[in-house]
């Protein structure tokens, strides 16, 4: 009987320890695959803010375009005026000096 219940302990020693190397095995399988899935999952984060910041870049772009255009039409313009007042102011100049002379 001591030999029969020898056996038994050994026996679930051994299921024991098979339990343990698969719950152990089990574990490292998922570490495992989390880490594959946790690496993927930052490969497609990065691509997608990439092109989330080029897509944010090209609208400030555009936008930076379209201000810049507002803004250059007045400045031609005053630009303009102030060439054709001081045209005048010249031709004036020249006048008074050609007047004086003769």
């Amino acid at each position: 009987m001591a030999f029969q219940a020898v056996e038994q302990v050994k026996k679930a020693e051994a299921e024991a320890a098979a339990v343990i190397a698969k719950a152990e095995q089990d574990a490292k399988d998922i570490i495992a695959r989390a880490h594959d899935d946790g690496a993927a999952l930052l490969n497609r984060m990065q691509t997608e803010s990439g092109a989330e910041a080029k897509n944010i870049i090209h609208y400030a772009q555009t936008e930076a375009d379209k201000v810049r255009e507002k803004a250059k039409i007045p400045t031609q313009e005053a630009l303009e005026a102030l060439n054709r007042e001081t045209s005048q102011k010249q031709a004036d100049v020249i006048q008074k000096v050609i007047d004086r002379i003769f």
